[in-house]
């Protein structure tokens, strides 16, 4: 796979944080590799042929919500034990 200092990378290929500043995403894998120097770290390189547009309603949450009575009471008795045990420690 292709390596390419900073300074010499093609006007085609972007990281993957500067294609989500410009809305874009990677519908494919890395092309290429962009290496920093002094310590040589690497970063993937995405082809802008490759791309498409960001949904505006997506967000970085793996959050899902709760949809059953069950799912709430074990949650609110998980957050509970812990309240307690930190409270338990409070010395």
């Amino acid at each position: 796979m292709r390596t390419y200092p900073a300074d010499r990378v093609p006007a085609d290929l972007r990281t993957k944080s500067q294609l989500r500043k410009s809305g874009l995403i990677p519908v494919a894998a890395h092309t290429a590799y962009m290496v920093i120097p002094p310590k040589r770290r690497k970063y993937k390189l995405y082809s802008l042929e490759n791309v498409t547009t960001l949904d505006p309603n997506m967000g970085f949450s793996i959050l899902r919500p709760i949809t059953s009575e069950d799912e709430l009471r074990r949650i609110e008795d998980m957050f509970r034990r812990l309240r307690e045990r930190h409270e338990g420690n409070d010395d």
